[in-house]
């Protein structure tokens, strides 16, 4: 009779620590679902941010290269300032312009999160969750 007891519970046990490895197998995919998910919308970010960095670079490349030539030569016949200034107040306007776009770019790019908050403070919460719940099961 003593064997029988002991035999239930042991079985008992095994079948509560099974169950608890079954429900802490199936939390950790949700983990790795939720990890996923806000990578995913973070990588959506850094992208949009680029996106705007490259934007601003290149409204500065092409306000240097090209809107300088054209708006120099018409503030010089208009205004008849020497070339040289005329050169410094249309390339100032166009990084002007481009260094607004870079700052924007740099601002959004500081919202990226490369460390997912939701998932690192989910993860804290389902592991003591689960060291108590395995506690809980040795101890009966």
């Amino acid at each position: 009779m003593a064997s029988n007891q002991a035999a239930t519970a042991d079985t008992g046990i095994s079948e509560l620590v099974k169950d608890a490895l079954g429900q802490g197998q199936k939390l950790l995919q949700q983990q790795f679902d939720l990890l996923r998910q806000e990578l995913k919308e973070e990588v959506g970010k850094a992208g949009a941010a680029a996106t705007s960095v490259g934007g601003g670079a290149g409204m500065i490349a092409l306000g240097c290269g090209l809107g300088i030539l054209a708006a120099v030569h018409f503030l010089h016949a208009r205004t008849r300032l020497p070339l040289w200034a005329c050169y410094g107040i249309v390339g100032g306007a166009f990084i002007g312009c481009g260094a607004q776009l870079l700052t924007a770019g740099v601002v959004a790019a500081s919202d990226v999160h490369l460390i997912p908050e939701q998932t690192t403070e989910a993860l804290k919460e389902n592991a003591a969750a689960v060291g108590e719940a395995l506690s809980e099961a040795v101890r009966s």
